[in-house]
């Protein structure tokens, strides 16, 4: 969840970029997965949990929070 301060003539934003794995809440950094995410040309990748091994997705929202999915959860949903 991202944190809005204001401050003279604006305000800052501080967005939330460590995540925890859906599943097992196996802590992620940004630094573990920034940089493809950035080249990215869909806005979104995939990566797997470094603890369980199962694939997620990570993406990032309008406020820059990092959002993260279960790939096995999208065929559900469709």
């Amino acid at each position: 969840m991202s944190q809005t301060i204001r401050i003279n003539r604006g305000f800052l934003t501080i967005a939330t970029t460590d995540f925890r794995c859906p599943k097992c809440q196996c802590l992620h950094t940004e630094e573990q997965y920034d940089k493809k995410l950035s080249r990215s040309e869909h806005g979104y990748i995939y990566m797997k949990c470094k603890c369980c091994r199962i694939e997620i997705g990570v993406t990032s929202d309008i406020k820059g929070d990092t959002q993260v999915w279960l790939k096995s959860d999208e065929k559900k949903a469709l």
